[in-house]
């Protein structure tokens, strides 16, 4: 059971933080904000019509749109995982 919470969630932090991060580099550290939460892809901000306004809010749902995509990767990661240990 605790395999496969890792193997779950360690997808999910890993995207999570590495989109944000480049999020953070590229908006907040040029000082591009508005540009960026304009043209920027939001999944999740745009599913719940949330209009950006800062570079914290961007670095929120940027975490969030990671880590979603992380945790599809770890449940693809988790049925491989389950086929190849039944055998």
């Amino acid at each position: 059971m605790k395999v496969r919470f890792l193997i779950l969630l360690s997808p999910a932090l890993v995207y999570g933080i590495v989109w944000s991060f480049i999020y953070l580099l590229f908006s907040g550290f040029h000082g591009m904000t508005r540009m960026f939460n304009e043209k920027f892809i939001f999944l999740i901000a745009n599913l719940l019509n949330v209009e950006l306004s800062s570079v914290t809010i961007g670095l929120i749902f940027t975490f969030l749109d990671g880590a979603l995509f992380g945790s599809l990767s770890g449940i693809i990661l988790l049925i491989i995982y389950r086929k190849n240990h039944d055998k």
